[in-house]
């Protein structure tokens, strides 16, 4: 039975080497959500063959859901105008901040998914959360909170994590996000370590609205267990959410966001994350069931990580773990600074 008056645009950006997992989130999206009386998935496109936009919009027909794919030609040429380097030899992660004033009409609020998530609860609640005028909603990032210093924020300041982000249409048009953003990159600086993420926390981390734990679930809290994850991450109140909040909140998980870890990823040969088997679960309904999955290609650095991670006990590797991001962000971030400056 629907909800009358429920409505939700759900919105995605795809590579067709990501095709596969985008369709096991459309899937677990849709197969939680009958209930919403209107919701429309928006697939921004970059160059997905015909073949996968044929088994994508077969998962929302099984469902009654549309799947719109929009071009994305235009944001592309306007950021290689603008002398935006590409990320990784792509634009897809920057497509969000442009496409949200050109969709198609549609509900008042646009929930922005990464292909990576698994939608396991309702979301019909975000289709009528206040957002108190913000123009966007998200959660705290799960992420070494020294990294905020590097990107000129304050170690107390919120940073939110841009995999799951609800936008209010309106106020996003109304406080001018997209022109902002734009500003930033050609007058500011360019390149950040975490893209797009980095840009809307430097730009809005006070602006936004915060949403839920339970909307935007990281793996380290059942990989490491969470009093671990947040001392591995130096995080704590104010600037994240306390350890007993955690817990109410993965008690009554929504979406659960499949991050880079040591397990390495669901759609990964070999892997170990905790969500393999939910991922294994929506995969089997879709058209890619029979398809294998990938080979991961690991830096030296990272197998060697791995390693300590499966020899070690946690209270020996979880010190390792976190100087090893440390440095990993700390140069990363140096050299995006280097790029700019050149």
């Amino acid at each position: 039975m629907s909800r009358p008056g429920v409505a939700l645009d759900v919105l995605y950006a795809c590579r067709d080497n990501y095709a596969m997992t985008l369709g096991v989130s459309v899937e677990s999206l849709c197969a939680n959500n009958q209930a919403i009386d209107r919701l429309t998935v928006f697939v921004l496109d970059d160059e997905i063959g015909q073949p996968n936009q044929d088994r994508l919009r077969a998962v929302g027909a099984k469902y009654g859901r549309d799947v719109v794919f929009i071009d994305t030609a235009g944001f592309k040429a306007r950021l290689i105008e603008l002398g935006v380097e590409p990320h990784k030899g792509t634009y897809t992660t920057y497509f969000k901040l442009l496409a949200v004033n050109t969709l198609p009409a549609g509900a008042d609020r646009v929930l922005y998914l990464d292909c990576d998530t698994i939608i396991v609860g309702s979301l019909a609640r975000l289709g009528e959360l206040a957002l108190d005028q913000a123009a966007c909603s998200a959660t705290y990032d799960c992420l070494l909170n020294d990294y905020k210093t590097m990107i000129g924020l304050a170690p107390n300041d919120h940073y939110y994590n841009c995999g799951v982000i609800l936008i209010d249409r309106a106020e996003w048009r109304r406080q001018g996000y997209e022109e902002r953003v734009l500003n930033h990159l050609t007058a500011v600086r360019q390149r950040y370590h975490i893209v797009d993420q980095d840009i809307m926390n430097v730009l809005f981390h006070d602006q936004f609205h915060y949403l839920d734990l339970r909307y935007d679930i990281n793996p380290s809290f059942e990989i490491y267990g969470v009093e671990n994850t947040l001392k591995l991450y130096r995080l704590s109140p104010p600037a994240y959410n306390s350890a007993a909040e955690v817990k109410a909140e993965l008690a009554q998980p929504v979406v659960y966001h499949c991050m880079g870890a040591m397990t390495g990823r669901p759609w990964e040969k070999g892997n170990a994350h905790p969500w393999n088997d939910l991922f294994d679960h929506y995969k089997a309904l879709t058209p890619w069931a029979a398809t294998p999955k990938s080979t991961p290609r690991l830096s030296a650095l990272f197998r060697i990580q791995r390693a300590l991670y499966k020899a070690l006990p946690r209270s020996l590797y979880l010190p390792i773990h976190r100087a090893v991001q440390h440095l990993w962000l700390s140069r990363n971030d140096a050299g995006t600074r280097l790029a700019d400056a050149e």
